[in-house]
């Protein structure tokens, strides 16, 4: 810019200007459409006369504009645009457009699933493991994964027997947090659930009744081996079998 100003011929950027603009404009028209078709409840547009097509065909024209003035500025442009963004993308939860359109259509496909008709050629097992703390016992994870690997219904259970000592909710979602990173961390897709009660028997009962949702419920029931079962406390065994029950 400063070398075409000494030089005394501003045309030499002047396509390159406004490819800049034109290309901010269409950015501003697309996330206003998209806005308005996730349904975002943050986006409320308060003038009268808006219209999601609008800003769509809005939106089109002005790519169309960049081309017509010179389509390699326009390609040199939309790859600028695509390396900054790209480059100083920080790690901060805006709140963004994708966020709401992946819930509205998380949400649009379950409620689709409960007028779908099942058929024995789409079964699949929806595993409800019954894991304790998440990081206790990864071989059992791992053996649930290699069954539905990422196509069915993988759920964490987490029973806690508290008869005299109730987790709070600061607890409760802190161990949330640690358990679905943990997931993360091992490139493991799935859910946690953490139930409280005063015996194994009663919280798995109760666990394998609320996990799921609408026609995503699990069907299969996984716990591991209970290798202790010579020594253990015989209450404590006839709970584990009252669960295979």
């Amino acid at each position: 810019m400063l070398c075409c100003v000494l030089t005394g011929d501003l045309n030499l950027v002047s396509t390159l200007l406004s490819n800049f603009f034109l290309a901010s404009y269409s950015l501003i028209n697309f996330s206003c459409f998209h806005a308005s078709l996730s349904k975002s409840p943050g986006w409320r547009p308060s003038f009268k006369y808006y219209n999601l097509w609008v800003s769509l065909v809005g939106g089109i024209v002005c790519l169309i504009v960049m081309f017509l003035i010179d389509w390699i500025t326009a390609l040199i442009t939309v790859a600028l645009y695509y390396l900054f963004v790209s480059y100083r993308n920080p790690d901060v939860n805006w709140g963004s457009l994708m966020q709401a359109q992946t819930y509205v259509s998380a949400l649009k496909t379950t409620l689709d699933l409960n007028t779908t008709e099942e058929h024995v050629k789409n079964y699949c097992p929806q595993l409800l493991v019954l894991t304790g703390p998440i990081a206790s016992r990864p071989p059992l994870i791992d053996f649930a994964y290699s069954i539905t690997r990422n196509i069915a219904l993988l759920a964490c259970g987490h029973v806690i027997q508290t008869i005299f000592s109730p987790q709070t909710q600061r607890v409760r979602n802190s161990l949330s947090r640690q358990s679905y990173s943990w997931l993360s961390r091992h490139s493991l897709r799935a859910f946690y659930s953490l139930i409280e009660g005063n015996t194994l028997e009663e919280s798995a009962r109760n666990l394998f009744q609320l996990v799921g949702l609408g026609k995503l419920p699990p069907n299969t029931l996984v716990l591991g081996y209970k290798a202790n079962w010579r020594k253990c406390d015989p209450v404590e065994l006839k709970a584990y079998f009252n669960t295979l029950q």
